[in-house]
């Protein structure tokens, strides 16, 4: 059973100090000038000794024969307050309750350096009848306690739970006598040192901290073994959460295998818990991240908010952390999600059963576990889901993927239809590609995950994962501030080939560049700066003692600069950041095919995304409410809002802009008389449909080289434009003034058209019979052929079983009369 407990840091404090019930004889008064041997009541032959006679930090105690001149038997009691400390002969040690979690009982008691500040190393000495005495740690309030009552030579000494007991079990009870005298004086205590054993449970900076034993204090040696654990969570405000039921084992290739001084791990909980809280996942399944190759221990956390600002649709959990495993502090961590298919992880519609299911799959430079090789460049894919992989999975995986392959480099590769673009998502594969230049990750072909929706054809990219020799921090390559991935990064011959190939295409070529003026122009720069002055300002304190632990100059990989300081690692970082977001600009425009924007051709077979040359967002209809007068917003590109969808029919020279179901236009309804330089605004908005009224028909002029247009309204000469601006969802879009040289450069009259692969329903007859021809006649197909029923005006079908009757239903039918 997992049983976690949640309670503050500060109510277990008070818990320690309660104070005990006292018996009796009166509290006994010790010498400064003498050793004592603590004798158990079992037997009485007995007394507390340090096993294998070894005094160090952590060595365990046990009970052993009164022998005279074995001297880890001595022990000077020392006063502290109204407390007690045992430190053994040479006074450097004192006697240690390591338990950390309350409930947790029989831990072996042990030595640690001493410290009067720690209440684990304090002592209640309560009297018992017959010159014996309780002794109970300040902290945990549990009674020094002999093993099972075994009276032998090296039984262990442990913690056990305080209760009537402690009257009446000789194996609760010990006696002081009298030993050696002391040459010269106690030692005064000395500082904890963090680094080593610090059992009090605490928080060492303002970052949370995670406080990790495995069973029998059993080390880590594998990343396929697990080992069962306790995990105790105290958060930022010392509020306390104790898992006592999880598996941990090591994780990672190459910050695994090559035996780094700090290594990471990956922890499966008995059942699912909200790690992080409830905005995060609820998995069995997370990692702790030791950024061991990063001294600024922060390039995996950025990626994750960078690829967040870039659009992409998952984005790794990143939660800094203090890490001590078995009693020792090991460093500066961050919690992250496990790269697996779930809730607010990588989203995809669940099922294994038959093939034509969801595939979460990578680029694996490794080549482990359930892999195959492409067919043409031999890139190993790893099929990450379903994780129960039958043979018939496995093919059509294999299948699915050398599809794209063949299709990328086959003649026909850049053909809208024929060509690789109707088997990739556009938005995942410009966001994920944008993000890993920005960041310059060298390792972004070597693992490039990448997944399949059940019933879609196209693959989508992501999520980034694993970042930590990015941002030019690798030797292999020197300096990339200004150089590309798609030259210089690892793995160009296999899946960076493809990347390579697409560049060859006119429509990548604009697509990136569009997309990546628009990240750019949303403040890219001042985002990651702002993120990392940010970083610094929480991990400083950590920091200090995660390099003190382990060098701020050691060597664990390929690092390229080696500094004194943690400010010089993090400014090193920010000069990236600086030099290569502007070097993007040029060095993707120079990928470019010269020539300009060529006029723009509608496939009325297709809907098109109208997208601002400012920021990801596009144009929409307020509310999604598609009526008529309804007025015309931004909102997030996103292929779920078919809203978003946009059917451009020509009409002579122009355009009619029509909404997914054609009923209703893009019209401007500026007064009559406005004329077309006028600075007056008026907000777009919809119209019954109506080829014959110029206010819905709109002349499409090409703009520069980057596959931007203006769109200007036949009757008022005026352009379609981003009011003010404004790139947040619900900015209005306005009927504004034309003026020839601010539509060539003003973002906010300069448009991308962009082709989507949601294919127009095909619908000539009033079938139901109700006035109009629109969805609801291919939705009465549906009945009439499917269902058998009587085709009426009232027709509607969820055929998707979405909760919605929508233009997918009508793609459903489709699918299902194309298919049968």
């Amino acid at each position: 059973m997992n049983r976690n407990f949640t309670t503050s840091l500060l109510g277990i404090m008070l818990f320690a100090l309660l104070p005990l019930v006292t018996i009796s004889a009166d509290e006994p008064v010790f010498s400064s000038s003498v050793y004592y041997r603590i004798f158990t009541k079992n037997g009485g032959t007995r007394c507390v000794d340090i096993v294998g006679e070894k005094s160090y930090e952590g060595e365990k105690l046990c009970v052993w024969s009164n022998i005279t001149n074995r001297t880890t038997e001595d022990w000077i009691v020392k006063k502290v307050g109204n407390y007690y400390q045992f430190l053994s002969r040479n006074g450097g040690w004192a006697i240690n309750d390591p338990t950390t979690v309350l409930t947790t009982y029989e831990t072996q008691l042990n030595l640690a350096k001493v410290d009067t500040n720690s209440k684990s190393q304090l002592w209640e000495i309560v009297p018992q009848d017959g010159g014996y005495y309780n002794i109970i740690n300040v902290y945990t309030q549990h009674t020094m306690n002999l093993s099972g009552g075994k009276n032998a030579d090296g039984t262990a000494l442990i913690s056990y739970k305080s209760d009537a007991s402690n009257a009446t079990s000789q194996n609760r009870q010990w006696k002081f006598v009298v030993g050696d005298s002391i040459n010269g004086n106690v030692a005064d205590s000395v500082q904890v040192d963090t680094t080593k054993n610090d059992t009090i449970i605490r928080r060492l900076s303002n970052l949370p901290h995670i406080y990790i034993n495995t069973k029998n204090g059993a080390s880590i040696t594998s990343k396929k073994t697990w080992i069962n654990a306790t995990l105790l969570y105290i958060d930022e405000n010392d509020v306390v959460t104790n898992y006592d039921a999880l598996q941990i084992r090591g994780r990672g290739n190459s910050t695994w295998n090559r035996n780094p001084s700090k290594k990471p791990y990956r922890i499966k909980f008995a059942q699912a818990v909200e790690f992080l809280g409830p905005e995060y996942a609820n998995a069995r399944n997370w990692t702790l991240m030791a950024n061991t190759y990063d001294k600024t221990l922060m390039r995996n956390g950025l990626t994750s908010e960078l690829s967040e600002f870039c659009g992409m649709e998952f984005n790794v959990a990143h939660k800094y952390v203090d890490v001590t495993l078995n009693g020792e502090y090991i460093g500066t961590y961050h919690i992250s999600d496990h790269p697996e298919v779930g809730e607010k992880r990588v989203e995809v519609p669940l099922g294994t059963t038959g093939t034509d299911v969801s595939y979460f799959l990578e680029c694996d430079g490794y080549a482990e576990h359930n892999y195959f090789n492409t067919s043409t460049k031999s890139v190993p894919i790893r099929i990450h889901y379903p994780m129960s992989l039958t043979s018939a999975q496995k093919t059509y995986a294999t299948n699915l993927v050398n599809k794209f392959e063949s299709t990328l480099f086959s003649s026909n590769f850049a053909d809208a239809e024929k060509g690789y673009r109707a088997l990739i998502d556009s938005v995942s594969l410009a966001n994920w590609y944008c993000t890993i230049e920005i960041c310059g990750n060298l390792d972004c072909f070597w693992s490039l995950y990448f997944y399949r929706k059940a019933g879609d054809p196209k693959l989508y990219i992501g999520p980034c994962w694993d970042y930590d020799i990015a941002y030019a921090n690798d030797s292999r390559r020197g300096d990339t501030s200004q150089q590309l991935m798609c030259d210089v990064a690892f793995e160009l011959d296999r899946a960076g080939s493809w990347i390579n190939r697409m560049w060859e295409d006119p429509w990548f070529q604009q697509l990136i560049n569009r997309r990546y003026n628009e990240i750019y122009n949303a403040g890219l720069k001042d985002y990651l700066l702002a993120k990392v002055d940010s970083l610094e300002t929480l991990l400083n304190e950590s920091q200090a003692l995660n390099f003190k632990k382990y060098g701020i100059r050691t060597a664990e990989y390929n690092e390229r600069l080696f500094h004194n300081t943690y400010g010089e690692y993090v400014n090193d970082l920010r000069s990236f950041i600086n030099t290569h977001c502007d070097y993007l600009k040029t060095a993707f425009k120079k990928k470019m095919a010269s020539g300009p924007t060529p006029p723009f051709v509608s496939d009325q077979n297709y809907y098109y995304h109208i997208i601002s040359s400012k920021a990801n967002i596009a144009v929409d209809v307020t509310n999604q409410s598609i009526t008529e007068g309804a007025l015309i917003s931004m909102y997030t590109n996103s292929t779920s809002r078919t809203s978003q969808n946009w059917l451009f029919v020509p009409v002579g020279e122009t355009f009619q802009v029509l909404t997914a179901d054609a009923q209703y236009a893009l019209n401007d309804p500026s007064p009559d008389g406005t004329a077309a330089n006028s600075t007056s605004s008026v907000q777009l908005n919809l119209a019954k449909v109506d080829n014959t009224n110029t206010r819905q028909l709109w002349t499409i002029v090409p703009q520069g080289t980057a596959g931007y247009y203006n769109l200007i309204n036949k009757k008022s000469g005026r352009t379609m434009n981003l009011n003010g601006g404004g790139t947040s969802n619900g900015t209005t879009v306005i009927s504004y003034s034309t003026d020839t040289e601010k539509n060539k450069t003003g973002q906010n009259r300069l448009w991308a058209i962009e082709k989507t692969n949601v294919a127009v329903p095909k619908t000539v007859e009033d079938i139901n019979g109700d006035g109009t021809v629109d969805t609801q006649d291919i939705l009465s197909i549906y009945d009439f052929i499917i269902n058998s029923k009587t085709v009426d005006a009232t027709t509607k079908e969820d055929v998707n079983k979405d909760g919605l009757v929508d233009t997918q239903d009508v793609l459903s039918v489709y699918d299902y009369i194309i298919r049968h």
